[in-house]
Formats: C-alpha cells, structure tokens, sequence
C-alpha cells in the first residue's frame, strides 16, 4: 500500500515538473507582444492612417485627436497634426478643403521647420486650386490659390513641390488673366476706350505669360488711339511690345503697320525671345 502511494505521488511530482518545465519554455522563448503597452501612440496613428486610406475620416480624426490629447510628447505629434489636415483633405468638398487649409497652416505654424512644411503649403494651395472656377465665374479661389503657390516658390524654393507648384501657378494664373482679358474685350467692344486700356494694362503688367496676351496688347494700343484724346506715344509702346515679345503672333503685321503710320522705328525681338516663341 505504501509503495503504491508514493509510486503515486513521484507520477504526480514529475507532472508538475512538466507543467512548470513548459511554462519556462514557453516565456523563454515566446515573449508576449508588448507593443501596445510599449508604443501606444504609433498604434493609435497607424490606426488612424488605415481609417483615412478606408474613408473613415471622422473616426480617423477623432483617433488622432485622443493621440494629441493623450500623449503630447508623442514622436508622433507633428504626422498626427499632419494627418488629420490629410484627412479633411481627403474627405474634399468646401467644408473639408475649408478644414484642411486651416490645419495645414497650423502645421506650418507650431512645426515651421518640420520637412513636411513645404508639403502643407503645397496642399493649402491645392485647397484652393482643387476649387477654381471658370473664368467668368467667382475668382475667390483662383486668387487665394495664386497667393499660396506663391508662398510655395518663396518659403520653400528648394522643396520637391516647387515644379508642380509652378505648373499649377501658371494655370491659375491663366484663369485670373482670362477673366480680366474677357472684361476688358467687353469695354472694347462697348468703345470704352479707357476703362479697355485701364483694365488691359494691368493684366499685361501682372500676367506677361497669359496666352492671349498679344491680343491684349493691340486693344491697349488700340484704345489709346481711338480715345477722345489720343495718346499715340503710348499706344506706340505695345504695339511695340507686340514685336519684341510674340514675334510669332498674328498681330505682328498689324503692329508694324501702326508704327510706320505712326512714324515710330520697328523694334526687333531678341534671338532668344524668338527662339521660345518658335519652341
């Protein structure tokens, strides 16, 4: 009898042995995943970046408000501030773009130095861009988008985003240009000579790349001489200017003739002008 209980109880030893020999393997060399207790910042901003990339916006920036409020010392701070300006950017439409250009210039604000800064100019003039109208339209966006490429070229002349920022300056440009030119082309039509002349000027001062620009510039000429009190000086300097900067414009044979019956010299464009008009 006794035999048998201690054969009993040397089975049961060797069991818990066994149990306590698995456990330590186990620990050994299976250690539990300490990621979330160790970085539970970066978890709620990944989170937050697969809720933007699936279209939860509002619950991607609610994630990345409690990551800001939680953790303010959080490597994570400037992407999560960065993000949620993204988010609304995403979600588009007046009240997102709205939102995203206010967050991308808070960005720029409290993180001036971040490499992402130029990024966040780059996309709060895309805000605007991304809501340009036509040219007889509202130019409210068109203005504001030129203001913040702009701001592009001069604060971050050396960031990856300047070319296309440049690109896009032009188009924009293209669209205030052209609705100053549709303006003054309805003064001209109307015989308002001056208020033709007063507009155009401008547009030929503020946009020298405005693809109708030669057209432009013969209504100014134009005016001047047609105006209750002509003014051929003047008018004689842009169908000058027609000659030295569009040497290919259909307007060239008009200009000249203008010049010689005003008795001015025929100026000639540079090689080099006339290399990029050919181009």
């Amino acid at each position: 009898m006794l035999r048998r209980a201690s054969h009993l109880i040397v089975l049961a030893l060797a069991a818990t042995l066994v149990v306590v020999s698995a456990g330590c393997h186990r620990h050994k060399h299976a250690p539990p995943d300490l990621t979330v207790s160790q970085e539970p910042d970066r978890v709620l901003f990944e989170k937050s970046l697969e809720d933007i990339q699936n279209h939860r916006y509002a619950v991607a920036r609610l994630t990345l408000q409690t990551l800001l409020n939680a953790y303010p010392d959080s490597d994570y701070l400037d992407r999560a501030k960065l993000a949620i300006a993204d988010s609304w950017y995403e979600e588009g439409g007046t009240a997102g773009f709205t939102h995203a250009e206010a967050e991308y210039k808070d960005f720029i604000t409290f993180f001036p130095n971040s490499p992402h800064a130029a990024f966040a100019q780059y996309r709060a003039a895309m805000c605007h861009y991304r809501q340009l109208e036509k040219p007889d339209r509202d130019r409210t966006h068109a203005r504001r988008a030129e203001q913040e490429f702009q701001l592009l070229l001069i604060d971050f002349p050396d960031s990856e985003y300047v070319g296309d920022g440049v690109i896009k300056l032009k188009e924009t440009q293209e669209v205030l240009a052209e609705g100053e030119y549709r303006v003054g082309r309805f003064y001209y039509i109307k015989q308002a000579y001056v208020a033709t002349s007063s507009r155009l000027e401008e547009l030929a001062a503020k946009y020298p790349n405005y693809s109708r620009l030669d057209d432009a510039l013969w209504m100014v000429g134009q005016s001047f001489e047609k105006m209750e009190i002509p003014n051929r000086e003047r008018a004689a300097l842009y169908y000058a200017r027609i000659l030295t900067d569009f040497p290919l414009s259909g307007r060239v044979e008009d200009a000249k003739k203008r010049l010689e019956e005003l008795g001015r010299p025929i100026p000639q464009p540079t090689p080099e002008v006339l290399a990029r008009a050919r181009q």
